[in-house]
């Protein structure tokens, strides 16, 4: 669905507000959209709104959105050649904004363009997981909300890497930095005579 300039401080109000679990459900299905296109993407987390860097081109983000009714994305794009802002539209069983108006939650997006080869369809898997386990640690900390999928990300996050290494490791440089970090920090805690395999795999020094 595509939204026009003048609309953008209606849709910014109604985007204010949103609580935790719109913001999980607009990961969601981002990761849904963009795993399978093959897109890397890392998570920025707002209070109530998202951040997204992209790796790939505007057009080729915007294209793996085209058929998506759950998301609105720009019919005119902004002068920046890298932004453009993404509006997730909340299922109608989410808390509303107002009785009368739809709650969405705002994605402020950076497109850093194709500077690399196509990851794999597993590549971006594992990048997904990594930038959302980053996410659902960050929220955690800040407000003491445990995900419950953050140990199920975690043991499948372990078994990407144990399956094929090679295949991570060629990737360690584009995976979200702090989610690299939370995820050692944790296999430390699980594996501590492992923590070497890990640091050769994801490049994160003790």
């Amino acid at each position: 669905m595509k939204y026009e300039p003048w609309e953008v401080p209606q849709l910014h109000q109604q985007a204010t507000g949103a609580w935790a679990k719109e913001l999980d459900k607009a990961i969601d299905c981002i990761t849904g959209v963009l795993v399978p296109n093959q897109i890397i993407f890392r998570l920025g987390y707002g209070f109530t709104s998202l951040e997204l860097w992209i790796e790939c081109s505007r057009g080729q983000f915007l294209k793996a959105f085209e058929n998506s009714d759950t998301f609105r994305t720009p019919n005119i794009l902004p002068q920046s050649p890298a932004e453009l802002e993404l509006f997730f539209i909340c299922p109608r069983d989410s808390r509303p904004a107002s009785p009368q108006q739809q709650q969405l939650v705002l994605i402020k997006c950076y497109c850093a363009g194709q500077q690399y080869a196509l990851p794999t369809l597993f590549q971006a898997e594992v990048a997904a997981g990594v930038a959302c386990y980053h996410f659902y640690f960050v929220r955690c900390v800040r407000y003491g909300v445990h995900h419950p999928w953050f140990n199920l990300l975690y043991e499948r996050l372990a078994s990407y890497v144990l399956a094929q290494p090679e295949e991570v490791q060629a990737i360690n440089g584009r995976l979200s930095f702090y989610g690299r970090q939370v995820f050692m920090h944790a296999w430390r805690q699980e594996n501590p005579a492992e923590t070497e395999f890990m640091e050769r795999i994801l490049g994160v020094w003790a």
